[in-house]
């Protein structure tokens, strides 16, 4: 993975925990969800955040894209990750668009 993704990443995982998310929303993959719901590639900065409609399938279309990152919707039971759900994922469109509207 490029430096650049990299430290988009972490600067993601640290957005998630100002945003209060339970450590086990803190990873990658709600990282990349993240990413995806404000189109923030590795190039962009933060000002440059969108605010794109973004279903389940074309957020794990857009990390394989811009970061290399395969998301699996259903992780394997014994890895203890949870999936990036539909209801997660309509979490998300709430706050971020809360978020990006906020003055």
């Amino acid at each position: 993975m490029m430096d650049e993704a990299r430290r988009r990443l972490d600067e993601a995982r640290e957005v998630l925990v100002h945003l209060g998310m339970p450590k086990a929303r803190q990873n990658t993959r709600s990282a990349l969800c993240l990413l995806a719901l404000l189109n923030l590639t590795p190039d962009k900065t933060w000002e440059m955040a969108e605010n794109p409609l973004l279903g389940i399938t074309p957020v794990m279309d857009w990390a394989a894209t811009h970061y290399g990152v395969a998301i699996n919707p259903t992780p394997a039971r014994r890895s203890g990750a949870k999936p990036c759900t539909g209801s997660w994922m309509r979490e998300w469109f709430c706050t971020i668009r809360t978020i990006l509207s906020a003055p």
